[in-house]
């Protein structure tokens, strides 16, 4: 036998196997799908809440402070002062108001630019001034008025409308001090200190007098030219000046009664200016710094579409489309992208309405939707790490598993093909296997295909003999009854010579009758039809017929009415002549044989047996005895028995799902040969 070709690794059962154990993938991904509907569900219902939310608390700030959001009702430009969280000093450079700088206010004319920042700190109204001039003219030491040179021109109202103008030059940088021009007041003082592209202004003063407005105008002078001018509220008297958009307190203390932990709270009024703030948007710790295993999960869960970027926490006028929307009186929600990695901000607008109807302002409520995104992460860690690990082990169990069932059927391979030679013989058995499994059972299939394999090669081995021995006698009686006849010319002698010769020719034709008998038989099987039969009526039936064709014969009947079974009625009546003719062969004169019908009811199937006084099986035939060509008449009579008549009884009951047996009876005195039938209440 050719060796055989050694198996690739993606051509094995192990290969296989772990294919299939790919598929526990599906249990890490629907647990993702799950958490992500579930991380959508619970944001739609938080965006409800928030919105609800954002409702209630306008409807409180119109109802508790509608006044404070009148006194804010103006048509003059905005400046939006920063609460500071700490004192500023005043030495010229910003390196406090960074953080800020970005916010400020911004005002050009022709080559002039300058900016404003404004802060409040201890009641302190603290300005910065950014001021660009390629050339900076001071005016003299003894001359602070002197209208050649570079200066401000500050004017500040009280609450009361008392009016206060402030011109501010210097000589040099550094300190100055500036008094009012014409109304009695406090001194202004500050820092003048160059920049690269100009000049910066810090300078602070009390926040009383600028409650009623404020105008801050810079005059860059020029050598034999008109002065150019930068106003953040124009050069007309007549025109209002800014006014500072300070918080309300009263709005802010209502809010800090009403926001959560993770919230923030924003209140504008009719030109987007922040009037009130509350809460914190600041980054979770799980948010810094992050694993590359928290990196990598982010990656994976989605993120929103159609974002915008949360205003700095620093914004003076906050410009986002739940605004724009509240202050076209509609509420709404919106996600936002945070500033913050991966956070998402969730946002409701509400607008905020006096009861007679007149749009007071607008109400932002942000929160941070970071506590579902955590617990998303969280679980999806779990079930990643607990799936992977699942994962692993499952791929090991299994290859492992498919190792040892590779091994099983290598081993039963080898062992097979160690059962048969090159040219077909069977030399062994297969080694008995304990395991119930399929490959087990496998296994012991496979011993009893070459059992049977050996039997018939056994059979095949010996029927030329057989055939052989069966043939001699014969023949050699017509040989020798040929050869006698031409030499004896006796006509008498003769005649019994004819006699002999055609006796053995009888012989010959009968064995022949037989073999063509049982091939006819194999070939009637195939198109026999079966039906319901009851088996007591026909027994009673052949019971008369072997009385009379056997009248030297005692025949005796015992039975029961049963079940009928689904069988051919001539088949049985032909299996039932075997046994009867193989009893008459072997019992002992004047015994009866009896015909026995008897049930199984544990089995729901009933036995057809023959019993006869005789001669009992040797132990070894038991098993053989309805083998194909076995016998053990020997030289009992002179018929010609070629062993066929119990194979065809085999061959019968088989075909009615049946079974034969052979037994000596108990007490040693004959043998009981019969057939088992399943009833046709116990047939599918």
């Amino acid at each position: 036998m050719p060796p055989l070709r050694r198996r690739r690794f993606r051509e094995s059962l192990r290969f296989k196997l772990l294919l299939v154990s790919l598929s526990l993938l599906a249990i890490p991904l629907a647990g993702y799908r799950y958490l992500v509907e579930t991380e959508q569900f619970l944001r739609s219902a938080s965006e409800q809440n928030l919105q609800q939310k954002a409702e209630l608390i306008a409807q409180l700030l119109a109802t508790q402070q509608e006044p404070a959001f009148r006194s804010s009702f103006s048509e003059a430009p905005a400046i939006f002062v920063h609460p500071l969280a700490q004192p500023i000093d005043l030495d010229g450079y910003g390196e406090e108001w960074q953080p800020l700088l970005d916010q400020a206010h911004s005002y050009t004319a022709g080559r002039l630019n300058f900016r404003l920042l404004s802060g409040i700190h201890a009641e302190q109204l603290l300005l910065f001034l950014q001021i660009r001039d390629s050339t900076i003219r001071y005016a003299p030491a003894n001359d602070l008025l002197s209208p050649a040179a570079d200066h401000l021109l500050l004017q500040l109202r009280s609450e009361t409308g008392v009016l206060r103008r402030y011109r501010i030059a210097t000589s040099a940088p550094g300190w100055f001090q500036a008094n009012p021009q014409q109304q009695a007041g406090p001194p202004i003082r500050g820092e003048w200190q160059e920049s690269p592209d100009g000049y910066n202004l810090e300078l602070g003063f009390p926040i009383e007098l600028a409650r009623g407005g404020l105008s801050v105008t810079v005059f860059d002078q020029a050598t034999q030219q008109p002065p150019v001018v930068a106003s953040s509220s124009g050069l007309d008297n007549d025109a209002p000046l800014a006014r500072l958009v300070l918080p309300l307190a009263a709005v802010e203390s209502l809010l800090q009664g009403v926001v959560s932990d993770g919230e923030r709270i924003q209140v504008v009024d009719r030109q987007q200016m922040i009037v009130a703030r509350s809460g914190n948007l600041s980054p979770p710790h799980w948010l810094r710094p992050a694993s590359l295993f928290e990196q990598l999960l982010r990656r994976l869960l989605p993120r929103p579409v159609g974002i915008f970027q949360t205003p700095h926490q620093h914004a003076g006028r906050l410009d986002a489309a739940a605004i724009h929307r509240a202050l076209q009186g509609e509420s709404t929600v919106s996600l936002q992208q945070s500033h913050f990695e991966s956070a998402i901000t969730l946002s409701a607008g509400a607008p905020i309405r006096a009861t007679d109807g007149t749009l007071l302002g607008a109400l932002l409520i942000e929160k941070s939707s970071h506590e579902i995104l955590s617990l998303q992460q969280r679980a999806f860690a779990r079930i990643l790490s607990t799936g992977s690990v699942l994962l692993l082990l499952s791929v090991l169990a299994l290859l492992g598993y498919a190792g040892r069932l590779t091994g099983r059927i290598q081993r039963l391979n080898r062992s097979v093909e160690a059962a048969v030679s090159p040219d077909g013989r069977i030399l062994s058995n297969l080694p008995a296997v304990s395991e119930r499994d399929e490959i087990g059972e496998l296994s012991r299939s496979f011993g009893r295909v070459l059992r049977r394999l050996s039997e018939y090669n056994r059979y095949l081995e010996s029927m030329a003999s057989r055939l052989a021995h069966e043939f001699r006698t014969p023949l050699t009686m017509v040989q020798s009854s040929l050869e006698n006849l031409a030499s004896d010319p006796d006509p008498q002698a003769q005649s019994r010579y004819l006699e002999r010769a055609t006796e053995g020719s009888r012989r010959l034709s009968l064995i022949l009758q037989r073999m063509r008998e049982a091939t006819r038989l194999e070939q009637s099987l195939q198109q026999a039809e079966r039906e319901p039969l009851q088996l007591e009526p026909l027994l009673q039936t052949m019971l008369e017929g072997y009385r009379v064709s056997f009248p030297d014969v005692r025949f005796e009947l015992q039975t029961t009415r049963l079940a009928p079974i689904d069988a051919a009625p001539e088949l049985i009546a032909q299996a039932l002549d075997k046994l009867v003719s193989n009893a008459i062969d072997f019992h002992q004169e004047q015994t009866p044989i009896r015909l026995q019908l008897t049930p199984l009811p544990e089995q729901s199937r009933q036995r057809l047996s023959v019993i006869n006084q005789g001669p009992t099986l040797p132990e070894t035939m038991t098993s053989h005895l309805f083998d194909s060509m076995v016998s053990l008449r020997g030289d009992r009579d002179s018929g010609s028995h070629l062993g066929l008549g119990l194979y065809l009884v085999r061959l019968i009951a088989e075909f009615h799902q049946g079974r034969v047996y052979a037994e000596n009876l108990p007490d040693g005195s004959g043998v009981v040969i019969g057939m088992e039938f399943p009833s046709t209440a116990n047939k599918d």
